[in-house]
């Protein structure tokens, strides 16, 4: 076994590798009962702005104590496994009432976003045999972090490196009164209608969103890719999700990927501003990589690595270029990608000798695309 401290420099971390690395346990302190067994992905390649764990909750566990983020998103993917989400209602004038909560049946491939100041939520493992695994991750906030516990009525004060400090949190405002039972209101049949659209089997546009946290994976589905090549590579084929916007997340980046065989997914490229991650869900390729030769990057000469189901890679800023190419004849190469959103990204195309300047727009549009002539030195 791997310590849960364990780090490498190679941007792979292979499946074979992470079920080597012991989990670090983590009880919560205002609900000892409540117990994650986690991986950090992230910290175990380097990564310092994108934050990714591999988490799993054992039969009848809850994850956390029900709490919500004034400050930070978070996002969660499920793996494995069968359980709840339990989330704050909702007020039919919209607001949210976080000492009430809805239970929300979760499975494999759904995916649930919390924006700030959002939903209260936890995730409880309802199986009495089959441990829940997901996929969870945030924004890397350099500020101060501030989180809810409204069921013991506590709220959480953390800075990086500095002690933590637990206040009494203020009561809530009083809840509206019920609406009369015998007049629908306008919001009973907006819920109503949410809730048919994951039971439906029809297509949805690309431009699909929703206000609620919990993609499904039935929705997920449904909705139709977004098919993209590259300008610097046209050959480029990937089928892109974008599972952040669809639940309103603005502050992190969490994509669902498919490349069909025989295809790259983007052209050789390095990120100089922004982190960025990969999480393969099935099938097999190659990932392309820059060489390393005594600590020092040649963007020149490339290595290829295979890469499978359950494998992680992360890739730091100003680190290796990359690509990945499915190399079967017969199976989409399929996986979660995403990383920072910061005000301009500068990405270089070694092969392709461009260095691209994109500034993006607070919608997380890109509003302008400068491009110029990269060199080695550069």
């Amino acid at each position: 076994m791997l310590p849960h401290t364990y780090s490498q420099s190679h941007p792979l971390l292979a499946a074979a590798t992470v079920a080597r690395i012991e989990p670090s346990v983590h009880p919560h302190p205002l609900l000892p009962a409540a117990i994650r067994h986690i991986i950090h992905l992230n910290r175990n390649v380097g990564l310092k702005h994108a934050a990714i764990h591999l988490a799993r909750v054992k039969p009848n566990t809850a994850s956390l104590i029900f709490h919500r983020h004034r400050t930070d998103e978070e996002w969660t993917y499920i793996l494995s496994g069968t359980g709840v989400c339990d989330l704050s209602s909702e007020n039919e004038d919209g607001t949210l009432d976080h000492t009430r909560m809805e239970t929300v049946d979760i499975g494999a491939g759904d995916f649930i976003g919390h924006k700030r100041d959002g939903h209260g939520h936890c995730l409880r493992n309802t199986s009495d045999t089959e441990d829940l695994v997901y996929l969870c991750g945030s924004e890397s906030f350099e500020g101060e972090i501030i989180c809810e516990y409204p069921t013991v009525g506590k709220v959480l004060f953390v800075r990086k490196g500095q002690s933590h400090r637990y206040e009494e949190l203020p009561p809530p405002p009083p809840s509206p009164p019920p609406p009369a039972a015998a007049r629908p209101t306008q919001k009973a049949s907006e819920q109503d209608k949410s809730a048919s659209v994951s039971r439906d089997t029809s297509a949805l546009p690309q431009s699909y969103r929703q206000t609620h946290p919990v993609l499904h994976a039935r929705t997920i589905a449904r909705i139709e890719p977004d098919k993209r090549s590259h300008s610097l590579l046209p050959t480029a084929e990937r089928h892109i999700i974008l599972l952040d916007d669809i639940v309103g997340l603005t502050h992190t980046g969490v994509h669902l990927a498919r490349v069909p065989p025989g295809k790259t997914s983007l052209a050789f490229h390095n990120h100089r501003t922004d982190e960025e991650w990969t999480y393969v869900l099935s099938g097999t390729g190659v990932c392309d990589l820059s060489s390393e030769k005594d600590g020092t990057l040649d963007h020149l000469r490339i290595e290829s690595v295979p890469v499978r189901e359950g494998d992680f890679l992360g890739f730091v800023r100003n680190g290796r270029a990359h690509c990945l190419r499915n190399t079967s004849e017969t199976e989409d190469l399929v996986y979660l990608c995403g990383g920072e959103r910061v005000a301009e990204v500068v990405c270089e195309y070694p092969l392709a000798r461009k260095i691209r300047y994109i500034s993006v727009g607070p919608d997380g549009k890109d509003t302008a695309v400068r491009i110029e002539d990269w060199s080695p030195s550069a």
